[in-house]
């Protein structure tokens, strides 16, 4: 049937929907071929999906790693997502930027459920309801999206815990920042890694950029100084107004120590400090507490989920060892699991620079406060950070020194 084609140099296939590309396989079109161009973007052989391709959009097959489905609906003006083809492998692309989208369509939606890379940027978008099991790209630039919710939160820790190639875009929204929404502050700075632009998502309402922005931002009227927080936990003052509620009260240990042999020395002042002070804390670190010949990722995994809070001796020779790097990304999980801030980063004057830190652990360290060793109110400071329980003395009056207000916050 192809004979009449015996002569053909040149063929280019353009905004075309094509079935069937086997034709290309002929023994009479692969003598007389020179050249084939297909625009990719427009032509797609319909046996790698089921369904069809919704006739505002164009569709095409990447075959450039795994076969993917690229799905171009971009500026067409559509008000909702329209049934979409089923890849038979890999996942879909989804572009539906620059439309009038105003809510997700359900699951149940045709096609839906396979897609992997959602790109909505330059919508109506409201809220965030109900994204495809599996996704690991969404783009939600620029709607009109406040609030995070509770439920997309858990979502997307859980596409963490399973993908850590996640990728989020949210800048261009009128993030609501609001003492009610304290947890969406919590979920932006524990999961920076994974927002990309994460400097410029500001706050509806607010200069500040939501990254720098503080709980104490937020809810001043609910919040007490921090210096004045610390003065009345060290001195036993109105303990139900500085303590903070301990939602890890059944693990064995207060804190796990996590510091670099070569730093042995340094924790004899923490073990002193933290052991036979007024607190009594339990240290847990492993001079003391591993057994020999157990292995050492699962001891130090052990000992970070055993423990209420994870102290990271920051020095050169720490970010230098592999096990202390190790020991840091466990600890940093377990805060992304279970939204808790359990990491103490105590960070050495000889520190000047993360370079030696992967991009993961670099973006906590910029993004997040830690303890600095050299500051005067360091131990004071250490302390509040510590799990907070009653301490049953009695405050002596002599030993109240009200400079301690003065000190570096």
């Amino acid at each position: 049937m192809f004979d009449s084609l015996k002569n053909l140099r040149s063929l280019f296939i353009d905004y075309a929907i094509v079935e069937d590309l086997s034709f290309l396989r002929s023994e009479t079109l692969q003598n007389s071929l020179v050249d084939v161009t297909l625009d990719v973007k427009q032509t797609v052989d319909m046996k790698y999906f089921e369904g069809t391709c919704p006739q505002a959009c164009i569709c095409c097959l990447d075959n450039s790693t795994l076969p993917s489905l690229i799905i171009d609906c971009r500026f067409k003006g559509l008000k909702a997502i329209p049934p979409l083809p089923t890849p038979r492998l890999g996942q879909s692309y989804l572009y539906f930027e620059g439309n009038y989208l105003e809510a997700l369509p359900p699951h149940s939606l045709p096609g839906y459920a396979n897609v992997g890379h959602l790109y909505l940027a330059n919508n109506r978008l409201t809220t965030i309801e109900e994204l495809p099991e599996n996704i690991t790209t969404l783009d939600i630039r620029s709607n009109s999206i406040s609030v995070l919710n509770r439920q997309m939160q858990d979502y997307f820790h859980h596409r963490i815990a399973a993908s850590t190639r996640l990728k989020l875009f949210l800048h261009g929204n009128p993030w609501a920042c609001t003492c009610e929404n304290l947890d969406f502050l919590h979920f932006v700075k524990t999961q920076s890694p994974y927002i990309e632009n994460v400097t410029d998502l500001n706050c509806e309402d607010m200069t500040k950029l939501l990254i720098a922005t503080d709980g104490i931002d937020l809810c001043p009227s609910g919040l007490v100084h921090y210096p004045l927080l610390i003065w009345l936990y060290e001195h036993n003052v109105l303990m139900s107004l500085a303590s903070q509620r301990e939602l890890d009260s059944l693990k064995k240990f207060d804190a796990f120590l996590s510091f670099t042999h070569k730093d042995e020395a340094l924790i004899e002042e923490f073990v002193d400090r933290l052991e036979s002070g007024s607190h009594c804390f339990r240290l847990c670190f492993y001079l003391r507490d591993w057994l020999a010949g157990e292995s050492i990722p699962l001891c130090i995994s052990q000992s970070v989920n055993d423990s209420k809070r994870t102290i990271i001796l920051m020095t050169n020779n720490f970010l230098k060892s592999t096990w202390g790097r190790l020991e840091f990304r466990i600890a940093l999980h377990a805060i992304i699991q279970d939204r808790c801030k359990r990491l103490i980063v105590v960070l050495y004057p000889e520190v000047k620079s993360f370079d030696d830190l992967d991009s993961e652990l670099k973006t906590y360290m910029v993004m997040n406060t830690y303890l600095r060793r050299d500051d005067p109110n360091f131990w004071n400071k250490l302390m509040y950070a510590m799990p907070h329980c009653k301490v049953r003395r009695e405050p002596d009056p002599e030993a109240i020194e009200l400079s301690v207000l003065n000190g570096n916050a």
